[in-house]
Formats: structure tokens, C-alpha cells, sequence
């Protein structure tokens, strides 16, 4: 879990050294909740680019919409190669083992971005 936690928290500066998925999500602005297992991380988007992201609970945090998942989900999806159905995010949801809440027109308008953006820690590495 603390390998997950620590890819996690690698997304700012995995999108940072992205120009191109920057330009891609230069829409993309607003709050949103990632939930790895039980951690929750909350991050705010501006022109694509990741202006705040911080782990743990917070009060009165505003978000647009959540993506939630469980450890062993988001372990496979990060998998430099995922198996079928841990390969996508919407596959995921289908399956149950993500789940996708509140106002979701943002996410679906850059769907692409959020796809590619979520995908980043397969790069950093992981069991094959």
C-alpha cells in the first residue's frame, strides 16, 4: 500500500514533466477527489496543470467529482502492462472496482486527459 500511496503522490511531478498531457488538459479546471483505497487525495486543476494536491482528510474540501478505488484495483491498473479490464478506468467502474461520483461532466469533457493523467504511474515502475 505504501508503494500506491508513494506513486500517488508522484502525480503532480509525472504531469509536470508532460508538456503534451499539459497542453491536452488546458480545459481541464477544478477540484476533484482521488481515493486509493481508504487515502484520500485531494487535488485542484488549472489549465491542465496540477496547482494543489494533498493527501489525507480535509474538512470542507469542495470537489467536482471522485474517483474512488480499492488498493488491489489501482495496483493493477498501474501495472506497466495491466491484465484485461484493469486497463481502464471505465472498465473499472463497469466492474465495480472504481467508482465514479458526483458531477462528472468536467471529467467526460477531458476524458482523454484524465485517462492519460491517472495512467501516469505506470511509468514509475511496478511488478510486471
Amino acid at each position: 500500500m505504501d508503494d500506491l500511496l508513494a506513486r500517488t503522490e508522484m502525480l503532480p511531478q509525472l504531469l509536470a514533466a508532460s508538456p503534451y498531457l499539459q497542453h491536452r488538459g488546458r480545459f481541464a479546471n477544478g477540484a476533484f477527489l482521488l481515493e486509493i483505497g481508504d487515502v484520500p487525495f485531494h487535488a485542484e486543476l488549472r489549465d491542465g496543470a496540477l496547482v494543489h494536491f494533498a493527501r489525507g482528510p480535509a474538512l470542507m474540501r469542495p470537489w467536482r467529482f471522485a474517483l474512488r478505488g480499492d488498493a488491489l484495483a489501482w495496483e493493477r491498473f498501474w501495472l506497466p502492462c495491466p491484465p484485461p479490464d484493469f486497463h481502464d478506468i471505465l472498465a473499472l467502474t463497469k466492474l465495480k472496482r472504481f467508482k465514479l461520483e458526483g458531477d462528472i461532466y468536467p471529467f467526460l469533457s477531458n476524458l482523454l486527459f484524465f485517462k492519460d493523467l491517472f495512467a501516469l504511474p505506470r511509468t514509475v515502475g511496478g511488478a510486471p
